[in-house]
């Protein structure tokens, strides 16, 4: 007879059996896409019942929810954006800024479910993805209007650079992960075509925040040399020497 295992209490057998669930999900998303994911299979991968998802989960639906929200890059950030305004809302994040872009390229190039959540997420209306779209779109609020101080009285648009940066990253991740070619010339699927876009963030993000200041800078200038020509000059006065009464000749 072998060594018994160990019983820790309901709730680790619920967690345990809550992670088998999360972790077929996984599997199958990476083996057959987004497409895979049916009772069926999720049953067969888990070696659950149906009747256990829906104990632990309510449905099918919300196991995929719990599993994507667990993964994506995005709503990780919700726990921590209050922190992180607090220590880079100095300098309106701008170091911030390039980190969270060059994380999310290794963290969307290294992670082959989320490349597929991606791919589904463009390719059908979904009402999981769609929720959670729009609680990134609330993260993504909250750390512009950290940012957007600014840029505020120039024509810098950190909303649109920040748009075509992180689209830009979904689409070279998945053109190289799926196509197996290069773009542009580039091939992030190396070290040095990897650093290449990061360099390249590093620039649109720093050039972007410089832009805003040296705009400003100049509207201050300018601002001041109108004042500056619009003041009322003060006429010089003659000053008077005085003169004893004696002095001055008696008509």
């Amino acid at each position: 007879m072998g060594p018994q295992r160990k019983y820790n209490g309901p709730k680790n057998n619920s967690t345990r059996t809550m992670q088998k669930f999360l972790d077929a999900v996984g599997e199958i998303i990476t083996k057959y896409g987004y497409s895979g994911l049916v009772i069926k299979n999720i049953a067969e991968v888990s070696g659950l019942r149906r009747s256990q998802l829906d104990h632990h989960f309510g449905n099918i639906n919300n196991l995929i929810e719990t599993y994507i929200r667990n993964k994506d890059y995005w709503v990780g950030f919700t726990q921590q954006v209050t922190e992180l305004i607090k220590q880079h809302g100095g300098n309106y994040g701008r170091e911030l800024a390039e980190s969270i872009m060059i994380n999310q390229l290794d963290y969307f190039y290294q992670n082959r479910e989320m490349q597929q959540v991606i791919l589904w997420q463009l390719c059908e209306r979904n009402p999981i993805l769609f929720r959670i779209g729009e609680e990134r779109e609330q993260l993504g609020e909250r750390l512009f209007n950290m940012t957007d101080p600014h840029f505020h009285g120039t024509d810098v648009d950190i909303r649109a650079v920040s748009a075509l940066v992180i689209a830009g990253i979904y689409h070279l991740v998945l053109h190289s992960q799926y196509n197996d070619s290069l773009f542009c010339g580039v091939d992030i699927s190396t070290d040095q075509g990897m650093e290449r876009i990061k360099r390249a963030i590093r620039l649109i993000m720093s050039n972007t925040y410089e832009s805003a200041r040296t705009q400003k800078a100049e509207n201050s200038n300018t601002q001041s040399g109108r004042y500056r020509a619009t003041k009322t000059p003060v006429r010089d006065r003659r000053r008077r020497s005085y003169r004893p009464s004696s002095q001055i000749k008696k008509r």
